[in-house]
């Protein structure tokens, strides 16, 4: 994706700012799952500067390879890869910087050696998910035959009905999935019990933004375009549907696997239901890619 790139003669950007929704999207579902593990905070803190260098070297690498046979973009010469590759490790950066803020894990008073090496590894991770997953999706995602065979026979408004159900189906399972390995860790309590409201609060609106960027800003998915458009269909209020599962989703899971003691105390039981809601979130949109 190069961001300052001409398309015909002239500046594309409104092609360049959906290739950055998309990376962005893509960024959040490969990496904010890895966000939640104490032993990437630990490995930021105890490797030294040149470990930290060879580690961006060999990422900016990999994503210069990654970029150069995928692309964001249909030019793939090295030029367009190395610029495609810088601006994935830039994407990782910057979304991991404002994770790490939005759980807590980058104190305003921390080191900035320590903050960098937190946001190194994985931004370097990150940028990996960048560079592959935004190259599967690239292009256009819309549906427009309507479905064959056992369901051809339906209306447009049963038709519309069974989508609905179809990524209800897709994002509570997908939901789980992603979630299901983090609520039972330290690091949920760890996180919900050291933010304040004004932070939860943030964090929270937070996966909503999430939500939205991977369903519809990002172009990773649409609607198909034979069915017609209700209430239902506003991507508004099929974000915060899909938010309320995935976060319903979440609820369920910390009340399942996490600690006894969050059972007991309503404020931490919330608190860790709206920490695990952003992998949630992200595992109950991306699993509508797939439909």
């Amino acid at each position: 994706m190069a961001l300052f790139g001409k398309t015909d003669a002239y500046w594309d950007w409104g092609r360049e700012a959906k290739d950055f929704l998309r990376a962005t999207a893509a960024a959040c579902i490969f990496g904010i799952p890895l966000l939640y593990t104490m032993e990437m905070w630990w490995n930021g803190l105890f490797f030294d500067p040149a470990r930290l260098l060879g580690i961006l070297a060999a990422t900016l690498a990999v994503n210069v390879l990654i970029c150069l046979f995928l692309g964001f973009r249909r030019e793939h010469t090295w030029p367009v890869a190395v610029t495609e590759a810088v601006t994935s490790i830039g994407i990782g950066v910057l979304l991991s910087s404002l994770i790490l803020l939005l759980i807590g894990e980058i104190p305003t008073h921390a080191p900035l050696t320590a903050m960098a090496g937190k946001v190194v590894i994985l931004a370097s991770l990150m940028s990996l998910g960048v560079s592959a997953t935004n190259a599967k999706f690239h292009g256009d995602t819309s549906r427009e035959a309507k479905p064959t065979g056992a369901f051809s026979w339906l209306g447009d408004d049963r038709l519309q009905l069974r989508e609905d159900l179809k990524d209800a189906g897709a994002g509570i399972p997908g939901a789980a999935v992603l979630a299901v390995s983090i609520a039972p860790t330290e690091e949920v309590l760890l996180i919900a019990s050291r933010l304040e409201p004004i932070q939860l609060l943030l964090l929270f609106l937070s996966e909503i933004v999430v939500c939205y960027l991977i369903l519809f800003a990002s172009g990773f998915w649409c609607r198909p375009k034979y069915l017609p458009r209700d209430l239902f269909q506003s991507p508004f209020v099929e974000t915060v549907l899909a938010t309320t599962l995935s976060i319903i989703v979440a609820g369920t899971l910390m009340f399942a696997l996490g600690p006894v003691d969050i059972l007991h105390d309503g404020g931490t039981f919330l608190a860790c239901t709206v920490v695990l809601g952003l992998p949630a979130v992200v595992g109950g949109a991306a699993a509508r890619l797939v439909l």
